[in-house]
């Protein structure tokens, strides 16, 4: 109540409108990319209706979220569907934190996973170690991956707060 009174007064004094819904507004924002939430990470699938060669089963994690500096354990496990190992391919990563995306890349599928990954049973872990100046706030990483022919495998985005 006292915040809308002085938000008033001040513009009565000549503090003008727009100024004032772009300054809240900025301020809403920061509050929003710095909030710690109690919130455990968690994954879903972004396959939507295409797919995948890997139907999975889950995703677990060491820690309920990552921590600056320290290694973050996160395990997949699903069944790789088809009848040939997968022996290549590439793996699109995004980044965001907010709603800005900070990061994007592809990198060799291989160089993501063990190598060939066979039709089956499929359990891939990989650690990620988190840089010492990472903001706080909710980070969203997407990862997409093909096999060499270009054959989708499977799209899984991580929600985690740091």
């Amino acid at each position: 109540f006292r915040t809308i009174i002085s938000l008033r007064y001040s513009m009565s004094r000549g503090v003008s409108t727009s100024m004032w819904v772009w300054l809240l507004a900025l301020v809403a924002l920061s509050a929003m990319m710095s909030s710690a939430s109690a919130a455990d990470a968690f994954w879903e699938s972004c396959n939507g209706k295409r797919a995948g060669l890997l139907d999975l089963a889950g995703i677990s994690f060491s820690e309920t979220n990552p921590a600056r500096g320290s290694p973050w354990i996160i395990t997949v496990k699903g069944h790789m569907l088809g009848d040939q190992p997968i022996r290549g391919g590439k793996t699109k990563t995004e980044v965001w934190w907010g709603w800005f995306k900070v990061q994007s890349k592809v990198t060799p599928y291989c160089q993501e996973n063990k190598c060939p990954v066979h039709p089956g049973q499929v359990v891939q872990v990989a650690e990620a170690k988190m840089p010492l100046l990472t903001p706080p706030g909710n980070w969203i990483v997407q990862i997409q991956s093909w096999d060499g022919n270009g054959t989708f495998i499977n799209c899984v985005r991580l929600h985690f707060t740091m």
